[in-house]
Parts: C-alpha cells; structure tokens; sequence
C-alpha cells in the first residue's frame, strides 16, 4: 500500500541548515525551523529592508516549445517552427503582506409581513455596521512594462517555493531584469490596488472605508520564457511561465513603447540570517515554536526575540495553581496624557482601568479581538501581578508582536471615529504608551467558552486559542 502526501497551500522559502547544509523549508511564519537531518532548531531573522528571493527554473526550452506545440495544435494552428528567438529571464515583483481593514456602514430598510408573508405597510430602518480584518496578499510588477509579461504572479504567490536570492541561484543563459520601481513607490501606490475591494454604491451603503495596514514586502525573481517567431500571420510571442512550463500569454503585436528602458532604481534589499534558536545565556535549545518571548526551561533567563523590544521581566496574575488552567498572554500599556481620555471612550467602561490590555496571540476575528480587549482593559485593575519565573506547557505563545499590538490600537481608534462619524483628524499613530508589560492570565475552558479563572468575567471563545 502507497500513500501519497499533498503539501497545503502556502509558499515556502528553501534555506540551507548552517550546521549540516541539509534544506530547510520555511513556513509563511518565517519564525523557528528544526532540521529534519541534524536535528537542530534554527530561527530566522528578518531584515529591515524587504528582502529578494528567486523562484528555481524548472522548465527547459525544449519542454517549453513542447507546451507551446500544444497549445497551437488545440488551436488547430500550424505549430512553431525552428526560426524562433528565445529569451529567457527573471521578471522582477513586489510581494505584498498586509492587514486589509473593511468597514461598511449604512442603512438597512426592513418591512414586516405577515404569516402569509405579505407586507402590513409597515417598515422600518436599522443601522448595520459591519467591520472586518483579513489578511492581504497582493504582487505587483517592480519591473519595465514587458509586452506579453503578467502584471502580477496572481495566485503563483500562494504555492510558489523561492530561495534567497544568490548567483548560485541564477540559471546559466537567464538574465536578471532590473528593477524600476521601488518599495517607496509601490507603498505610496497601495491604495490603488485595494480601491476594487471598496467600490461599493456608497448612497446604498453610507460610510465606506477599505485600508491596509501593517504592509511588508519581498522582491521576487519569477522566471519567464518568451519565444518571438514569425509565421504566414505575421508576427509571434508566446510567454512561458518557468515553474510550470504553461502557456500564460500569446500575443501577435507590440506596443512600441512598452519595452523602453527605464531608468535603474537604487533598491535597498535585506537578507535573512538563519540562526541557532537557542537560550542566548545556557545555550540551550529552544522549542520550534513561533513564540516571540521564552524563559528557558534550563536556566529560567528570559529571550526576547522582538527587535526593539526589551522586556525585563513577565509578570502572570496571581492565582490559585490548577491542572485545568491555561496561561494565555497580553500586552498591557499605561496611557499617557490626552491619549487615556481618548482611549477610554473608545473603550468605553475602562474608566477605572490605567491600561489598555491587548491579546499577544493573534485573533483574525475583529469583533472578538475587540471584545477581549475591552473587557481585559476593563478587568486588569482587579488583578494582582507576580513575577514569572518559569514556563511550563500550559502557557500559550506569544505570537503577536509588539508594534503590531499598537496597529490594532489604532484601528481600534479608527472604527470608533467612523462609527461616530468623527471629522477628528487627529492620527492615531501619535499616542504614547509607557509601562508596557506582558502578563500571562490564568483561563478555564467551559463548554465553548474559555473563562478567566479569577473574575469568572471574561470569556473568549475556543477556536480564538
């Protein structure tokens, strides 16, 4: 009996394992990675400047023309013939991750019938407001405009395997096309390629808001092959997609201008580090799980992992131990000034609360995210810290980092605004924190429901851990 494994949907990077040399596949966390050769665990660092990648040409000219012959002969077309230029190269694109933060609001017209269902002519209206965050994917050409090229990998991105980019890397007889537009460029633009999402009737729907938030980019290198020939009809291009070696385009005319040289940009680009994931004061290993703050098991030294961020100490609420509880992890800021006024109505029923509490594990649900929030806010002056010491199997990861915690404050602020229709212009990116602590909260799973073993007040749902 044979069985046959079917990898998920996700793009991975392939890496070398700097103890052994054997390959490692990142996942689309690009976080801590264990060798399946030697055994050892690695964490990866990401640079500030966007980092470029290669995709590997798997396709040869001759399995190219192949699909190319194919793709006549379906047409009942004559089939290429030997005269042909070929080009071969790697088109460069932006990859772009972000949050995509929806919100629609408007008025909905709702009519009562009867049991028969027909209208009693009385009707009326109800506000409905629907908020939304969802991860954003999107690629977009960093290169000179190519007769025949795609604007964008589209859904390649989504499965594509890519390497750093390295001359090793680089197949013989490929060319590297330059980039002409640069990550300034593309980041100034992004509201252009999210403005379909937002093309809503605004008269239907009231207010109408899509941003992005929290955008990082990577340069990738996608390979093409292009055949130019000349047949009784005229003129020829087929471009061949070098991973997959199918036929993305055919074309029979060129727009003179669109292959003018433009200018080289001056791009800045990072490269990964691939690291030993070990306790930086034993030199123990670390578990291989995306956590951005550990205390080592061996010598109970905290590693924070967060660029940026330091924190002394991890405080957990006091509580009574308990096999059945879970410790699960928040970020909690002291509010400064103007900011806590502000904040607080935002938060509304935090008035007794000096900090805004924010889960360190992330949340894809909006309204669940907030609601924990605000109720953690409101609940936190009612807890008594103490420090931590060790970490067992019961306390979940942290994998929300910092910075991203503050973009959530902000588009909490933002929602408020637009709910309340506020002309307050005022940026939300402006608040100042201070005291920021990450504390570990003990909660009890009942039925669906986690609740807070100490107020018995909080809940969050299941599926959120």
């Amino acid at each position: 009996m044979t069985t046959t494994t079917h990898k998920e949907k996700g793009f991975t990077i392939g890496v070398s394992c700097p103890s052994c040399g054997g390959e490692l596949e990142l996942e689309d966390n690009f976080f801590a990675v264990a060798c399946d050769h030697c055994g050892s665990t690695h964490r990866i660092i990401m640079p500030d400047n966007p980092p470029a990648y290669i995709a590997e040409v798997k396709v040869s000219r001759q399995k190219a023309r192949f699909a190319i012959d194919r793709f006549l002969k379906d047409k009942g077309e004559p089939l290429t013939t030997s005269d042909y230029q070929l080009k071969q190269f790697y088109y460069p694109y932006w990859k772009i991750d972000a949050i995509l933060f929806r919100l629609r609001k408007g008025v909905e017209k709702r009519v009562l019938v009867d049991d028969h269902g027909q209208e009693k002519g009385v009707s009326y209206e109800k506000e409905k407001t629907d908020i939304s965050l969802a991860p954003y994917t999107t690629t977009v050409s960093a290169g000179t405009t190519f007769d025949g090229l795609p604007d964008t990998l589209g859904m390649r991105s989504d499965y594509l395997k890519i390497f750093p980019l390295a001359d090793e890397k680089i197949k013989e007889d490929f060319d590297v096309l330059s980039v002409v537009s640069s990550w300034e460029d593309v980041r100034g633009s992004l509201h252009k390629y999210v403005g379909a999402i937002s093309s809503y009737d605004k008269n239907q729907f009231g207010v109408n808001k899509t941003d992005l938030f929290g955008p990082k980019a990577m340069l990738i290198y996608f390979p093409f092959l292009l055949f130019d020939f000349y047949d009784s009809d005229g003129f020829n291009r087929f471009v061949v997609d070098g991973v997959t070696g199918r036929v993305l385009n055919h074309i029979t005319s060129l727009n003179s201008e669109s292959s003018t040289a433009s200018p080289n940009r001056t791009v800045s680009i990072g490269e990964i580090d691939v690291v030993s994931h070990r306790c930086h004061n034993c030199g123990v290993d670390l578990p291989a799980e995306e956590s951005l703050v550990y205390i080592c098991h061996n010598c109970q030294v905290i590693t924070d992992l967060e660029p940026g961020v330091n924190i002394d100490s991890i405080s957990e609420v006091v509580h009574e131990k308990n096999e059945h509880n879970i410790m699960i992890p928040f970020w909690a800021f002291t509010i400064k000034g103007v900011d806590a006024e502000l904040l607080k109505s935002v938060f509304g029923g935090i008035y007794k609360s000096e900090r805004i509490v924010i889960p360190a594990f992330k949340v894809k649900n909006y309204n669940a995210l907030y609601k924990l929030t605000k109720r953690m806010s409101a609940a936190f002056p009612q807890f008594s810290l103490e420090q931590l010491t060790k970490m067992g199997r019961r306390y979940t990861n942290v994998d929300l980092p910092l910075n991203e915690a503050l973009m959530l404050i902000e588009l909490f602020a933002k929602t408020d605004r637009y709910k309340k229709n506020s002309s307050d212009k005022r940026s939300p990116a402006t608040f100042q924190f201070d005291k920021v602590t990450l504390f570990y909260a003990p909660f009890h799973l009942e039925s669906y429901f986690y609740v807070d073993s100490i107020l018995q007040a909080v809940t969050l749902e299941k599926n959120l851990i």
